[in-house]
């Protein structure tokens, strides 16, 4: 022990004393402390075990190669990765034998020689049990001892991740070449139908140009019929009994009738063209709607029908084409009396809000299904005719009333339940610019 108590280890040396005739005469022994060395030889020997157990787990391969090119050191991992059968099958082995060419192994050394190292080399290469190939990382160094070069090393199988690189590398591209046969396909139908649209939009043209002809040969006649049927109906021909003015009334009804519809066309035609232009002025929604109330009231009764009008005091004035905004409330409370049965309570109704003026058309009778609501302005589409609607339209009257209402910078919207009844609303801003279709 020293003096303060700690145990040491220590060298004891003895050296003999000798006189002139080689006999013994005495000696003289001495003590060296070897506590530090021995603790650092303790602590080289623990770190050496450390490092041989990690390495003997690690699922890496480490390895050295001699200066002649074979295996002198490799772990449980090299071993298992190269496909060694033991410890002994593969120290010793050559290190050309897993490479698949000798131009492979030569860009590796001349790599080494060059850099002294190599890190994360991808490489494959020939296991020693069955000769298949397999992918490595290499990392590894160029070490000299003695003269001689040593190569230290650390491999790594990384052939289920290239087989996965290869697979997405596959599939990427087979999906590359999907999308571009969906794209050429795409492209294709695309102009197909390019090619549908611009000949359906010329025969629409065609069509309307052909309605457009059709309407205004009939107007000149129409009018002069209306004309021959009136002087007819004022007697100034003969006397005529009451059969007689029945059947004059009816020819004058279906003639009005067909007047509008080719009012109608016409319109479409100049919506069509951009050749529609609003005659506009200050006027007042609420006498426009009264007056064709009143109008319309007899045609009603007729029917069986009731029409009530009802008007908040305050409505303004506003920017309107007096003879367009008519056509769009008479068009709405008609189609109200044509596809309504007997009972069938009408009422127009028309109040503001902060921003707009608002007209409802609403009525109790037979409704609309929900899946017709979306397509009852598209031009030419018609509601079923079925027993729960009496009439027939021509499906382009409301498509002339969206078409007018959006000129005046406003919207229409219909609801609807079958059953209970429709409510067709025109939503105008109270202030408008007509110059940028809205407000």
């Amino acid at each position: 022990r020293s003096k303060d108590g700690r145990e040491i280890i220590i060298s004891k040396n003895l050296n003999l004393l000798y006189d002139a005739s080689s006999k013994i005469t005495g000696g003289i022994e001495s003590f060296i402390d070897v506590t530090a060395e021995r603790e650092a030889m303790r602590t080289i020997k623990e770190s050496e075990e450390k490092y041989r157990t990690l390495v003997e787990n690690i699922n890496v391969g480490v390895f050295r190669v001699s200066p002649d090119g074979r295996f002198i050191e490799a772990n449980p991992g090299f071993i298992r990765i190269i496909g060694g059968s033991n410890r002994d099958n593969v120290l010793g082995s050559r290190v050309k034998d897993l490479f698949l060419t000798k131009e492979m192994l030569k860009r590796v050394m001349e790599e080494l020689e060059k850099e002294g190292e190599i890190k994360d080399y991808e490489i494959p290469l020939r296991r020693l049990d069955h000769g298949s190939v397999i992918w490595v990382s290499l990392t590894a160094q160029l070490l000299e001892h003695d003269g001689e070069k040593y190569i230290d090393g650390i491999i790594e199988d990384i052939s289920a991740r290239r087989e996965l690189e290869r697979r997405m590398k596959y599939y990427t591209e087979e999906l590359e070449h999907k999308i571009r046969m969906a794209t050429a396909e795409i492209r294709h139908d695309k102009m197909k139908l390019a090619k549908a649209y611009k000949d359906l939009k010329e025969l629409d043209r065609l069509k309307m140009e052909f309605f457009s002809n059709v309407s205004h040969e009939l107007k000149t006649p129409l009018t002069v019929i209306k004309a021959h049927l009136h002087f007819l109906k004022s007697g100034k021909l003969g006397e005529i009994t009451d059969e007689m003015r029945h059947s004059i009334d009816v020819a004058l009804e279906e003639a009005t009738d067909l007047e509008e519809l080719v009012g109608r066309i016409l319109d479409l035609s100049r919506l069509d063209a951009g050749r529609l232009e609003l005659n506009l002025k200050m006027a007042s929604l609420k006498d426009i709607v009264a007056d064709l109330v009143e109008r319309m009231r007899k045609t009603a009764e007729e029917k069986g029908q009731k029409l009530i009008l009802e008007v908040e005091d305050e409505i303004p004035k506003r920017l309107l084409d007096p003879r367009r905004m008519k056509e769009v409330v008479r068009n709405l409370i008609s189609n109200a009396i044509k596809y309504n049965p007997e009972g069938t309570t009408i009422t127009i109704k028309i109040y503001r809000d902060s921003e707009n003026i608002i007209l409802d058309v609403t009525d109790d009778g037979v409704g609309i299904e929900e899946d017709k609501l979306e397509k009852i302005f598209e031009r030419f589409y018609q509601v079923d005719g079925s027993s729960t609607r009496s009439g027939s339209g021509t499906g382009i009257g409301l498509s002339i009333v969206k078409e007018l209402v959006e000129l005046h910078g406003g919207k229409v919207t219909v609801e609807s339940e079958v059953g209970l009844g429709s409510t067709f609303r025109v939503i105008l801003p109270i202030k408008w610019d007509e110059t940028k279709g809205g407000e």
